[in-house]
């Protein structure tokens, strides 16, 4: 065991013995010098290639060549646009929509965004909600849910279009919705929202109104399409207009010719025919009421 410990050591000393002569003979450091300068010079040129293919914004230019290619495949198999389905629109102009698609008949159809297509579209005025999807392998879906008019409002002269939140849709074009009824008054756009809702219940009152008129930011007056003004309490605005309609009910009040119906006071109905009127004003609590 002794002696092959001493072997042993001895072949250790001299291997080491053999390289450090490696490294001091010129030879060998001429060899191990070009073969570092080579490598270096390699990563060198690996690094300088892989900055040039960023900072010449080369990436992107390959990245829309592969699609590109594979668009052309993909059309070639027959992947190309052929229809456009659209659901839910009824006032959105179909102009508007196709513009948002952006695409021709026969354009590849692996190259429509479909999330791009949908911000467009919220964009435009009659849309609230879209979905928008692909469907392989000719086809665009586009499901569409649209604001709802509620009323015109009438602001410095001029008219706009109101969605039952309030909101304007457009200005535009609003000769299809003549028959709505006008609102006028100070913030009388979001609070119409209220006073419509009390309509539901009321159909017989809603489809004979011309106009509402939000006064003094308090509460409404009414102003029938026979020129009747039915003016409402600041509260309790559902009660005053069922009281109203059981009277329509039971009296055809609303064919009468009336100068107004007084119903902020529940208790007091008070109702004025016009002067020239030759029917009997009807059986109420009648007061002649002041016009405010």
């Amino acid at each position: 065991m002794l002696r092959f410990n001493k072997s042993k050591q001895k072949r250790k000393s001299k291997s080491r013995i053999v390289k450090n002569r490696r490294f001091t003979n010129p030879e060998y450091l001429i060899f191990l010098f070009k073969r570092i300068g080579f490598l270096g010079a390699l990563f060198i040129l690996v690094l300088w290639l892989g900055a040039w293919f960023f900072m010449s914004d080369a990436d992107t230019k390959t990245y829309y060549w592969l699609n590109g290619k594979v668009d052309f495949v993909a059309a070639d198999a027959g992947y190309r646009l052929e229809n456009i389905l659209v659901r839910g629109r009824y006032n959105t102009p179909a102009s508007e929509i196709f513009e948002s698609v952006n695409l021709e008949k026969g354009s590849p159809l692996l190259s429509f965004n479909s999330a791009e297509t949908k911000e467009k579209l919220l964009q435009q005025d009659w849309i609230e909600t879209v979905t928008v999807k692909r469907i392989l392998p000719n086809t665009v879906s586009i499901d569409i849910q649209e604001r709802v008019p509620m009323a015109l409002w009438q602001k410095e002269n001029k008219l706009f279009l109101v969605d039952n939140r309030g909101l304007i849709i457009t200005d535009n074009n609003l000769s299809e919705f003549k028959d709505l009824i006008i609102i006028t008054g100070e913030n009388s756009g979001e609070n119409a929202v209220t006073l419509f809702s009390s309509f539901r219940a009321v159909p017989d009152i809603f489809y004979n109104i011309e106009t509402a008129q939000f006064i003094s930011n308090r509460r409404w007056n009414l102003t029938m399409k026979n020129g009747t003004i039915i003016k409402l309490p600041e509260a309790n605005v559902p009660l005053a207009l069922s009281a109203l309609q059981k009277m329509n009910n039971q009296e055809k009040i609303l064919d009468k010719s009336l100068e107004f119906i007084d119903l902020r006071d529940m208790k007091k109905i008070s109702i004025k025919t016009h002067p020239d009127a030759v029917e009997k004003t009807p059986s109420y609590d009648v007061d002649g009421g002041d016009n405010i």
